[in-house]
């Protein structure tokens, strides 16, 4: 009696993992409103618990969808001033989000160097509405008025040129009622 030949193995492009989400089920609502006390590191891992669990882990269009809508009070005001192209990626939006509300720890130190976070429509925020300071980008203008794009810090906090606002350093300085140059160290 002849046995029956198994089926050719196709190839697979995809990584295969032992863990598999569970069917979709009711999405459970998180929130963050960026209060202090608030962790945004604990926020992300329940956005990334959700997403697992309606089988989008890696769909990075439908978890900066799903977060769109668990933001209230001061970071549902940030996240209306992103940029369309941090508000449509995962991604850039997880790391715009951990950038303006670092988490807190006993591990995580305040910054010592000047920290850029995604630019905001129009180049304005809640800090720069304060009459104290106001915040913007720099642009970074050729010789013939040509934008060559706004300057950045990459990861060596070294500065680099991007078209990206969303990469772009947002600086703050204090309003000042005198016309003296602001000298400004990155």
């Amino acid at each position: 009696m002849e046995t029956p030949a198994a089926a050719p193995i196709q190839p697979n492009s995809e990584i295969q993992s032992d863990i598999s989400p569970q069917p979709p089920s009711a999405i459970t609502w998180v929130t963050f409103s960026g209060s202090p006390g608030e962790s945004s590191g604990d926020f992300i891992q329940a956005i990334q618990r959700v997403a697992f669990q309606q089988g989008h882990s890696r769909d990075d269009r439908w978890i900066a969808d799903y977060i769109a809508t668990c933001f209230n009070g001061n970071a549902l005001q940030w996240y209306s001033e992103l940029d369309e192209e941090t508000q449509e990626s995962w991604r850039r939006l997880r790391t715009a989000l951990l950038r303006r509300y670092p988490p807190a720890g006993p591990n995580s130190a305040l910054p010592t160097e000047p920290t850029r976070t995604p630019a905001m429509r129009g180049g304005s925020s809640a800090s720069s509405r304060n009459a104290s300071t106001r915040s913007g980008l720099i642009e970074v203008i050729s010789e013939r008025t040509t934008s060559l794009g706004y300057l950045r810090l990459d990861s060596e906090s070294l500065v680099k040129i991007t078209n990206a606002r969303a990469d772009a350093l947002v600086i703050k300085l204090p309003t000042q009622s005198s016309s003296e140059p602001i000298q400004l160290s990155l």
